[in-house]
């Protein structure tokens, strides 16, 4: 596991953000299980804060 790779970082309002792909190659997931993980416990994400989706390319 590359111990290099900044998981959560903060936003420019200084709310703290991570995305599900660097979540994936931070902890050696494939993208798919840790985007299937965050949408089945979505509600228990929601507890500590707002969830946000948004589609990059």
């Amino acid at each position: 596991m590359s111990t290099d790779l900044q998981i959560v970082t903060t936003a420019n309002d200084g709310t703290p953000t991570a995305t599900s792909l660097i979540i994936a190659q931070g902890t050696e997931t494939q993208y798919a299980s840790v985007l299937r993980l965050v949408r089945d416990n979505l509600d228990d994400f929601n507890q500590f804060g707002l969830v946000g989706f948004e589609i990059r390319c």
